[in-house]
């Protein structure tokens, strides 16, 4: 396992290089609609988290750094809408697919 200070900068070029990709998908999957809701910074705050709590389990050999850090945003909206619409099960706005 490399020391802390490499992987920390391991981490941190290979997520400023997906950061932009994870803007624009936050961007199109939180639309105005829902940004009163689901405010993309914080969303993209919570990915840049679970990624670095769980970046021991990212393998390369099974696929890039950006597939990985989508795939943890997904969860992260996915579950934001859960919660959502558990409080309000009626509001359109959380009826969109995440594709």
């Amino acid at each position: 396992e490399p020391p802390e200070r490499d992987r920390a900068a391991t981490f941190s070029a290979l997520h400023g290089e997906v950061a932009p990709r994870l803007w624009s998908w936050a961007a199109v999957h939180i639309g105005p609609a829902l940004r009163t809701k689901v405010d993309p910074e914080d969303l993209l705050q919570e990915v840049a988290s679970r990624a670095w709590r769980r970046f021991d389990d990212f393998d390369p050999q099974q696929g890039p750094f950006d597939a990985w850090a989508l795939g943890i945003a997904r969860k992260v909206l996915s579950e934001a809408l859960a919660r959502l619409a558990a409080v309000n099960p009626d509001d359109p706005a959380l009826n969109r697919g995440l594709d």
